[in-house]
């Protein structure tokens, strides 16, 4: 069994693939498949993939993405075979200095095998079903327009330490930003994965995580983001699961304290 470039007709497969427990996985794929920076790989046996996993590159980073090891094949070594392809498939590329995955408990012995550590971790915060939070929208909350392309993918860079502008660059329409003096202090895509909410004031912060928590019950934010976390408890949210933040090569800054509440799994 080699490693082979997954494809549209893979996509049959995936319901079969997908880990109990875990959500929609057919829409990520069709997404991989039709974006030059994404790059998805398989193992097959019988003509079916029995592994997959994919990287998304991001310039000098790049993140590791959906890796799933069907569960009657776990055990063989297939996991490791992908991670391995996938990082070697990276190195090919001299711009990439560091590489991120978000662990699950299953896959983190073995990130850690293949030279992953672990850069921070997320907590996931929960309202339960028998509470509602409702909160009126901050005057200084705006949407998007054209006008703030360029401020709020800036401002992305400055906070996550990646540039992930050609990702992002089609999701602003769904956005909204939190102006003062007329620039954005941060923003938020409440439809894009948990709700990316990103802010360089706690002040802007709080008021776009209250539009999340308008629209759902859920929030995850990194360990560091005291702020957040103090105000959702206060609000009655509890703390339920974590996930390992993990990387391998090169360490690089960003400021998780001005992450309000992550994409998803496959880009923090």
């Amino acid at each position: 069994m080699k490693m082979q470039l997954f494809t549209e007709g893979d996509l049959a497969y995936l319901d079969d693939l997908k880990p109990e427990g875990w959500g929609d996985i057919f829409t990520p794929h069709k997404y991989y498949l039709s974006h030059s920076f994404c790059r998805t790989m398989k193992i097959t046996s019988a003509g079916k993939p029995v592994a997959i996993g994919t990287t998304i590159n991001h310039g000098n980073t790049a993140w590791l993405a959906h890796i799933i090891v069907h569960r009657d094949c776990r055990g063989q070594g297939l996991g490791n075979r992908i991670v391995s392809g996938l990082l070697s498939d990276l190195s090919n590329d001299k711009e990439i200095e560091t590489v991120s995955l978000i662990a699950t408990d299953l896959g983190y012995p073995l990130y850690l095998k293949n030279g992953f550590v672990e850069q921070t971790e997320y907590h996931f915060y929960e309202l339960p079903e028998d509470k509602t939070f409702d909160s009126p929208l901050s005057p200084m909350i705006f949407p998007y327009n054209s006008s703030m392309e360029n401020s709020l993918l800036q401002l992305d860079r400055e906070v996550i330490g990646e540039d992930r502008s050609e990702y992002l660059r089609d999701k602003l329409p769904g956005a909204f930003a939190y102006l003062k003096n007329g620039l954005p202090e941060g923003f938020s895509i409440p439809d894009l994965g948990d709700g990316l909410t990103i802010a360089k004031s706690d002040e802007a912060g709080i008021e776009l995580l209250k539009l999340i928590m308008n629209r759902g019950n859920k929030v995850v934010i990194p360990r560091e983001n005291i702020i957040a976390g103090d105000f959702l408890r206060t609000q009655g949210y509890g703390r339920g699961k974590s996930a390992r933040r993990m990387t391998y090569g090169s360490a690089f800054p960003w400021k998780p304290e001005n992450l309000f509440n992550r994409i998803g799994g496959k880009l923090g």
